[in-house]
């Protein structure tokens, strides 16, 4: 799915390190300065638009604002239903998640089921648990979707790309290797999702949204390649925010400081994930794991034990995750119609 890793920074890609610098932590200090709640969406929604998506265009910004709706509406429909039950609640994440890879193997519209999975896949989640403000995480969802297109195109004007872009290649599928895609991705993803309500992991986004991220590259093989980049990249972002807490030693309230410490953070790793140009390798991890750190650290907060147990519950997700996938790639290929080919 995605091409192989570069090992100099082009000047094209040193623009969208600075671009997506620019948009996370221009939506953390939003959010942090106007006392929004869910912070880390704000500054991760960018890296996410601007990472996985080098341009800007009005199909790329329908996407990813139709994304929004289209999962504030359906985890709205779900959350509601008066019959509600996990197993219920199970059958209806399937299909939501099978239309979301069914999207996603679609020709031009991947980053409408990417990121329909993974905003979905968080209200369904959150929105679960009977202590959750329902309006509260819808309006953080919808302002930081807004948000997020407001400052990608600012970050375009200023940051502008020096040479043209190529198009990507779109892979080449047959019918049988598209629906192994899609109920490889869908049901994995599912089996996550209930995971997460089984063991009532209410304080584990971070590994919940680690888990659907590795997903996005969609074959086994990608899989296991995304995931072995998360794992690295999330112990990259634990040892920088183990570093920032001795920094911050005393200082964490200070919101300038801490804004400069993650402004560090945020252009050494995305300038890693350019210069890598392999989609959510490690340096992806490394930058959003690194963005929800400090987008969920509150004033006072213990940010070494934060990055700690979040490092740990990622590196259990990804690895289950991983896991979860081989077994399933093998059984489809058992059948023809489904049949991967390896």
């Amino acid at each position: 799915m995605f091409t192989e890793v570069a090992r100099v920074l082009s000047a094209n890609g040193w623009r969208q390190a600075c671009r997506m610098t620019l948009g996370a932590i221009g939506g953390w200090s939003i959010a942090s300065l106007l006392g929004w709640s869910s912070v880390s969406m704000y500054a991760v929604f960018p890296l996410v638009l601007m990472g996985l998506v080098p341009m800007l265009n009005r199909h790329v910004v329908r996407q990813f604002l139709s994304s929004a709706v289209i999962a504030m509406t359906s985890a709205g429909i779900i959350l509601t239903l008066p019959s509600s039950s996990p197993v219920s609640m199970a059958v209806v994440f399937a299909v939501y998640a099978l239309s979301c890879f069914w999207l996603m193997t679609t020709r031009g519209m991947f980053l409408l089921g990417a990121t329909s999975l993974i905003m979905g896949s968080i209200l369904l989640h959150q929105g679960s648990y009977p202590s959750t403000h329902w309006d509260a995480l819808f309006w953080a969802v919808g302002r930081a979707a807004v948000c997020t297109v407001l400052l990608a195109t600012v970050a375009y004007a200023i940051f502008p790309d020096v040479e043209q872009r190529a198009a990507p290649p779109s892979p080449i599928h047959s019918s049988e290797q598209r629906r192994h895609l899609i109920i490889l991705g869908s049901t994995a993803a599912t089996l996550s999702f209930c995971a997460f309500q089984i063991m009532d992991l209410a304080d584990a986004q971070a590994a919940q949204v680690a888990s659907d991220l590795v997903l996005l590259a969609l074959t086994r093989d990608a899989i296991w390649r995304a995931g072995k980049g998360r794992l690295g990249g999330t112990t990259m972002g634990t040892l920088f925010a183990l570093v920032a807490q001795l920094v911050l030693l005393g200082y964490s309230e200070n919101w300038l400081l801490t804004g400069m410490v993650l402004l560090v953070g945020l252009i050494y790793f995305s300038a890693d994930h350019a210069r890598q140009n392999a989609g959510p390798a490690h340096g992806f991890a490394a930058v959003t794991s690194l963005a929800i750190l400090f987008g969920q650290l509150a004033p006072g907060d213990d940010l070494v034990g934060n990055a700690l147990y979040r490092a740990f519950s990622v590196v259990i997700s990804v690895c289950c995750m991983m896991a979860i996938v081989t077994l399933i790639h093998h059984a489809l290929n058992r059948f023809a119609p489904v049949r991967w080919g390896t």
